[in-house]
């Protein structure tokens, strides 16, 4: 297996080297004489020798299927060889974005939003259920805020606190406050 491996890493860098000079062939700006061309040709130069300097064999398969596809049209010039390695690298992206969108849930950077995640399948909860949880925490918001301004409200608030003691006791045998309250 590592040797395979080993075959499979001298291929990819061999075929780094073979998709970038046979781009940067067909790719220099100095050989066109359209200047609108030769712009793009410019940008796309940069691209590629951007992606060859950092063995990104993706784009420079990209540059090269985008290349096949406007001037050829014709991706039997692709040998069984090489749309081997397509596949093969394609089945690793998806695995790699397979990957990422399990870890979603666990990334820092979306901790505000993993709330609103199925804890069971990581799956996003409907968005009309996370709404309607939303407009009764408004509501009971609201209705907590005019009672807190009203007449009775130290009465209240001596209320709210003792059931949420209670609530904070019953907890720690295995009950739920939020329910009680929406």
């Amino acid at each position: 297996t590592s040797a395979r491996a080993a075959l499979r890493e001298e291929l990819r860098k061999r075929t780094v080297v073979g998709i970038y000079k046979q781009l940067a062939k067909v790719l220099h700006p100095d050989l066109e004489q359209d200047p609108a061309l030769r712009e793009r040709k410019h940008t796309l130069m940069q691209e590629l020798t951007k992606a060859h300097r950092e063995g990104d064999l993706h784009t420079l398969l990209r540059l090269e299927l985008e290349w096949i596809n406007r001037e050829q049209g014709d991706l039997a010039r692709l040998g069984d060889e090489k749309l081997a390695i397509y596949l093969e690298l394609l089945e690793e992206q998806v695995e790699e974005l397979q990957e990422s969108v399990r870890e979603i849930p666990y990334a820092s950077r979306f901790a505000a939003v993993t709330r609103f995640l199925n804890p069971l399948t990581g799956e996003p909860l409907e968005a009309e259920a996370i709404l309607g949880d939303i407009r009764r925490m408004s509501t009971s918001l609201k209705e907590f805020r005019d009672v807190l301004a009203g007449p009775g409200a130290l009465r209240e608030l001596r209320e709210v606190l003792r059931q949420f003691g209670e609530e904070q006791r019953r907890q720690a045998r295995g009950g739920d406050f939020f329910d009680d309250l929406f």
